[in-house]
């Protein structure tokens, strides 16, 4: 009865054992969770805010925290008449015509996180007629 006793207790004892062992599968899957990091805050920088026809404006879009992540984002123009956007290696604003009128001209830029459509952030381009003072004749 003791030889009984003590074989049920060994395997009792291996089979307890085995169960809290560390490195089992369940327990490495358990690691390669990602973190998914919301994006807080969207800044829109522009290189000027004045401009005159023909004139490039360097876009720089920050976006925090760094580490977010969807760091995706759109860019959007309250009117496309005075003010274009190309893009090589930078993104840039290229101004094409001024306002017919004669006065300076003004063009909403706005920047929105794709990740959160809330968080934006504007800045005004104001261009100034060809002829005026700001802008000397080329």
């Amino acid at each position: 009865m003791k030889k009984l006793t003590s074989i049920v207790l060994l395997i009792l004892t291996v089979f307890i054992l085995s169960a809290c062992d560390p490195t089992t599968d369940q327990a490495s899957l358990n690691t390669n969770i990602t973190q998914y990091v919301p994006v807080e805050h969207i800044e829109l920088i522009l290189s000027q805010q004045e401009a005159c026809v023909r004139d490039q404006i360097t876009v720089t879009v920050n976006i925090t925290p760094a580490n977010a992540t969807n760091q995706a984002f759109t860019l959007s123009l309250s009117t496309n008449t005075m003010v274009n956007f190309s893009r090589t290696n930078q993104l840039i604003l290229s101004v094409i015509d001024d306002d017919p009128s004669g006065e300076i001209g003004e063009t909403i830029v706005t920047v929105t996180s794709s990740d959160n459509t809330s968080v934006t952030d504007t800045q005004g381009v104001y261009v100034h007629p060809t002829g005026s003072s700001a802008c000397p004749s080329s």
